[in-house]
């Protein structure tokens, strides 16, 4: 049971024309990606001096160990970056047209780059959510703004690293979590010229839209090139999820842990691919979007500042506080509730309610659903 490590050691030999480009290949260098490379990647304002993966091995202790601050999983990091930059593979692919943006007045967390591939065409990657809070927030704010700031930079984006591209060459584009929902939203907006040259977007694990944005005609023109993947439990993959195709996953975690990249199961190259996501994950999914659906943008705003205005008084500076130790968040976002005032937890409990009710009316369809199957089966 391998994951994107164990691919590199396996398949790191192979150049891109020996085993063609795939995705689990996206999801290392979407990974890649969310390394700070802040210091020794060139800006997309600046004179473009391309390093390649194999040079970032060679920077000074101090810088290196830059490239991996605030990370949730430093070790893991560490090594694909070092298998990579070991391997034929990706070792001498070069990194240009590095931008990385956190604007908490504007509740803004955006980061992209390109990756100049050997014998392949460019992998453009966007940076899923990062461990800053301003990040998260953002992904929240999906729920009930449309476009978010991180979405509209990444049309400015992908706008301002043309001129690097190949002429009329092919190239691909995603990321992970927020990043493959970004990558979608900047290739449905790109004039029809660039958006024939896309090869394919990778969506790993990324938040999907609200139901109209799937009929706009920009989408509609890219959504066959849309390669969406999820893990058999996935949570943040599947919210907001209406007509998107997705594929699964095998995943080595449970919940909302297999948002983890380094849980994706690799088996002989590829993905270890299922025919649907768990039966918990499915009623989770269906309950929580329907809960969504069914609250305005106003209320849906006001829960989320709620959510987030509590977090900030349990003086927690980043995400990474919060994973690692959520029971205590829980609990000290539930004793932060109480000192709301009444209002305030009258929304609380409202929703929360109205979540309960709607997780109870999808287990009673699912176990009516199975019910009739079995009657079917003992009349046959």
């Amino acid at each position: 049971m391998g994951n994107i490590i164990d691919y590199i050691k396996e398949y790191g030999n192979n150049t891109f024309l020996e085993k063609v480009f795939n995705s689990v290949d996206s999801l290392v260098l979407s990974e890649l990606s969310y390394l700070k490379f802040d210091d020794c990647v060139s800006g997309v304002d600046e004179i473009q001096k391309k390093i390649t993966l194999r040079q970032i091995n060679e920077l000074s202790d101090t810088q290196y160990d830059a490239l991996f601050e605030g990370l949730l999983d430093v070790k893991s990091n560490m090594q694909l970056l070092k298998e990579a930059a070991g391997s034929k593979r990706f070792g001498n692919t070069q990194m240009v047209y590095y931008e990385n943006l956190v604007e908490p007045e504007k509740e803004t967390q955006f980061a992209a780059m390109i990756f100049l591939l050997e014998e392949c065409c460019p992998f453009i990657a966007f940076r899923g959510t990062d461990e800053t809070l301003i990040g998260w927030k953002e992904d929240f704010n999906m729920a009930f703004l449309s476009p978010v700031p991180a979405q509209e930079r990444a049309v400015e984006y992908m706008t301002k690293i043309t001129p690097a591209l190949p002429q009329k060459g092919k190239f691909y584009m995603g990321g992970h979590s927020k990043g493959g929902n970004v990558a979608v939203y900047a290739a449905m907006h790109m004039k029809e010229d660039m958006q024939k040259r896309i090869r394919r977007i990778y969506s790993l694990d990324g938040p999907g839209f609200k139901e109209d944005f799937l009929e706009d005609e920009g989408y509609l023109k890219i959504a066959h090139r849309i390669k969406k993947i999820i893990p058999q439990s996935s949570i943040i993959g599947m919210l907001l999820e209406n007509q998107e195709e997705y594929q699964v996953i095998r995943s080595s975690q449970n919940g909302i842990l297999q948002h983890d990249p380094f849980s994706w199961i690799v088996k002989r190259g590829n993905f270890q691919y299922l025919k649907e996501v768990d039966r918990a994950a499915y009623l989770m999914d269906k309950t929580l979007n329907e809960w969504i659906q069914n609250m305005d943008d106003a209320a849906r705003e006001k829960l989320v500042n709620i959510i987030f205005d509590i977090i900030h008084t349990s003086q927690m500076t980043d995400a990474t506080e919060v994973i690692a130790d959520w029971k205590k968040v829980f609990r000290q976002i539930m004793a932060a509730t109480r000192e709301q005032d009444e209002e305030t937890r009258k929304i609380l409990w409202k929703m929360l309610k109205q979540f309960m009710r709607m997780g109870a009316k999808q287990l009673l369809t699912i176990n009516e659903n199975k019910d009739k199957i079995n009657q079917k089966v003992i009349d046959s």
